[in-house]
């Protein structure tokens, strides 16, 4: 940011900066676009079009301002808050509302998130198995160890019939980090010169055919960087628009990420949820002479719990952030300092 801004002055050009700092927080060093919200006027947008109806709006908003708890009620009212018995009850109940919708709505966008890259995986990996059992994707299969967004390995199986998303930018296929294709058919060859095996993927992207050797596409140690289209990570998806999503909605998400997960699609979100993990979450919370492994609450007790999750946030702050905090409690009169509070607080 510091060098774009400086090329910018330089240059003696006009930059407009545009963002919203209530969803996900950078991953990298610093809150670029706070800072300069800070040093200069900002205007803000707060009407919400996206959605088609005025309680998704309402309910969005809600989420972002970390009021999860009348969110999540209208959700519930809505009938687009599924509790699943168990996390493979839940990747079930993500597939199955995903084809319900598709049922009504054939030709309409449907997004699958999920938080983590290893949720994407288990939700990809049983969308894959329905597609094999349907016939849709058939024939040979190849595999290979790859790359996910995050950089951490995954083992990676192709077909024809398959959804792929491509990682990582190659203007020579004309594909971007998003980009999508389905895959026509893959081959492979043995190389015994290299002691390797050689892939062949052929795959339509749009109105064209592309063939490739997915280790044209590979990181340094040799781990392609593509990966399945069947759900995408919160991260892999902020900024898309799409007619209707589900949400599986696990116990690591907080205000950002229930914010922009909920918000992608103008008609239906369905958010599906784990009740067995929050219950045990909730068991784990009771004096320890009361726990017990069949503990079962209601589905008010879960919502209460699971909001008060998704109302926290976790801003990304700088450096000017601690100066000034310090600097806030070293004006601070000695006689109403209480060291011992200040320490707990941070911790």
């Amino acid at each position: 940011m510091h060098a774009l801004l400086g090329a910018v002055t330089k240059a003696r050009a006009k930059i407009i900066l545009v963002g919203d700092r209530q969803q996900l927080q950078a991953i990298s060093a610093g809150p670029g676009l706070d800072l300069v919200a800070r040093a200069v006027e900002a205007a803000r947008v707060n009407n919400i079009v996206r959605q088609r109806e005025a309680w998704a709006r309402e309910a969005i908003t809600a989420f972002g301002s970390g009021q999860a708890v009348p969110a999540l009620k209208a959700f519930a009212d809505q009938d687009m808050l599924i509790e699943a018995d168990g996390a493979k009850a839940a990747v079930t109940q993500v597939l199955d509302s995903a084809e319900q919708v598709h049922a009504r709505d054939p030709g309409a966008s449907i997004l699958i998130l999920a938080k983590s890259n290893a949720a994407v995986a288990a939700i990809s990996r049983a969308a894959r198995e329905r597609l094999k059992n349907s016939g849709i994707i058939k024939g040979a299969e190849i595999s290979f160890t790859a790359l996910t967004p995050s950089g951490h390995s995954t083992h990676m199986a192709l077909a024809a019939g398959d959804k792929i998303r491509f990682l990582v930018r190659d203007d020579e296929l004309g594909v971007v980090n998003g980009s999508t294709a389905t895959v026509v058919k893959v081959s492979e060859t043995a190389e015994p010169f290299r002691n390797a095996n050689q892939f062949l993927i052929e795959a339509d992207i749009g109105d064209r055919r592309i063939a490739f050797d997915p280790m044209r596409l590979a990181d340094a140690q040799g781990r392609p960087r593509v990966g399945w289209a069947y759900a995408s990570t919160v991260y892999g998806c902020q900024g898309l628009t799409v007619d209707h999503a589900i949400v599986y909605l696990d116990l690591s998400y907080n205000r950002h990420d229930i914010y922009v997960a909920a918000s992608r699609a103008c008609g239906r979100t369905t958010l599906v949820v784990d009740a067995k993990s929050i219950d045990r979450r909730l068991a784990s919370e009771l004096p320890f002479d009361q726990q017990r492994d069949d503990l079962v609450f209601s589905e008010s007790q879960r919502q209460s719990w699971l909001a008060e999750r998704l109302s926290r946030a976790s801003p990304k702050i700088s450096t000017l952030d601690v100066i000034e905090r310090t600097s806030s409690r070293e004006r601070q009169p000695e006689l109403h300092r209480h060291p011992h509070r200040e320490l707990s607080h941070e911790l």
